[in-house]
């Protein structure tokens, strides 16, 4: 069955076909089979499923299977079959299969008992109906059995114990529990996302437990990595302004990092691309608050030099000559020019794309070897000489080799 399935999913990936759900899900229920136990789909794609116009499996970007039973068996086993490398974590009974711009997530049924708010939970095996208790939300708290009538004809019985599609229906993002925003603050941050990405709006008890764990900073509690993911997350979404608005209007943004988002954030990061807006949304944080997230060198040199842009800037007005734009511009991060030119204006921003598309790619011919010949001793002067040159080339002073030549005479001397 494997080298034939194998086969097939892979032609189906390579064409983005809309079967290539259907195949690994027929795989997956036939390895369920196999090893005598449920498997379900479970979480966002049975709410996207639900709430798509046309029920077919084109809408699944992902998938999220739930298994009662050897999922660390069948997740290799599929990982096989789709040629893939599967990623496990034990600690949380999960474990990953991303197939470029698709992933399979495979998890045991499971139920949760959080030791102490804002920490990650202790997981044990437990039954489909416990697994859906534990979720955040109503509407990610439903599982469709996979069996041969729902892949083959998207034929689906729906478990949904805790209202999942009434509140679909009512356009509702609505908790498990009174404690679900202690136990986890970061749901704050998905409910939010969920609510604008779906057009929805909160349930009222919802809405005011979220608003009592922000207001006893329940989200300072959280590790760094797990609010930078969520700001990532809400960074790539559609309304990601509309969702950063409303978590400035909330006080989160208060409460993680001391200070608010001045009105001009918004106009700016309208500009940018998503990775661009989180970098841009950290330059106005202070170091001492996100010192401990994982971010990336690149990263953090980037929110630096965004911090001191105005000097930059002010700096920029007062100059004409374009070697000395060069010069200022040179020592900058591609990225940081990058996000500049967007939300800059006027005369800063026409220097900052002449330097990006024209200035930054000039070379000169002379070289160090060149110098070399020219008997003089390897050292600092090589970097300064060879700098008057290019200057010199960028400012039009100099056009040829001939004339870098007659020019470098002239600095020696000769």
């Amino acid at each position: 069955m494997h080298a034939k399935k194998t086969k097939k999913v892979l032609v189906l990936l390579g064409e983005k076909n809309i079967s290539i759900v259907q195949e690994i899900l027929d795989v997956i229920y036939k390895l369920a089979l196999k090893y005598n136990i449920k498997a379900y789909l479970v979480g966002g794609p049975v709410r996207d499923f639900l709430m798509a116009q046309e029920k077919n499996f084109k809408i699944f970007k992902d998938l999220d299977i739930a298994l009662t039973g050897y999922y660390q068996e069948i997740g290799n086993e599929l990982a096989s079959v789709l040629k893939a490398r599967p990623i496990f974590y034990p600690r949380f009974m999960t474990m990953t299969i991303s197939l470029s711009d698709f992933r399979v997530d495979i998890a045991q049924t499971r139920k949760e008992i959080y030791p102490q708010p804002a920490v990650l939970p202790q997981v044990f095996p437990a039954t489909i109906e416990e697994d859906l208790k534990r979720r955040d939300f109503t509407i990610n708290a439903m599982a469709i059995p996979l069996t041969e009538e729902f892949i083959k004809n998207t034929e689906a019985q729906v478990l949904d114990p805790l209202g999942g599609q009434t509140d679909i229906k009512d356009k509702l993002i609505r908790i498990l529990h009174p404690k679900s925003f202690i136990d986890d603050p970061t749901r704050i941050f998905r409910a939010l996302r969920f609510a604008s990405r779906l057009g929805f709006k909160l349930e009222e008890t919802t809405a005011q437990l979220m608003q009592d764990a922000i207001h006893k900073s329940y989200l300072t509690l959280l590790s760094g990595e797990r609010v930078f993911y969520e700001l990532e997350m809400i960074c790539k979404e559609k309304n990601a302004l509309k969702i950063l608005a409303e978590l400035q209007e909330r006080k989160v943004i208060k409460k993680l990092y001391k200070t608010q988002l001045p009105q001009d954030f918004f106009l700016y990061a309208s500009k940018l691309s998503n990775d661009e807006k989180l970098v841009y949304l950290f330059s106005f944080f202070a170091d001492k608050h996100y010192k401990h997230y994982p971010l990336k060198k690149e990263f953090i040199l980037v929110v630096r030099e965004l911090q001191k842009s105005s000097e930059l800037t002010r700096k920029l007005k007062k100059i004409k000559r374009r070697s000395t734009i060069y010069f200022l511009l040179k020592p900058y991060h591609l990225n940081t020019l990058n996000i500049l030119k967007k939300i800059t204006h006027g005369s800063v921003r026409k220097k900052i794309v002449n330097y990006l598309t024209k200035l930054k790619d000039t070379k000169i011919h002379t070289t160090g070897q060149t110098l070399k010949r020219y008997n003089i001793a390897p050292g600092p002067s090589y970097h300064k000489i060879l700098n008057k040159i290019l200057a010199y080339k960028l400012d039009g002073k100099i056009k040829t080799p001939k004339d870098e030549e007659r020019y470098l005479n002239k600095l020696l001397g000769r």
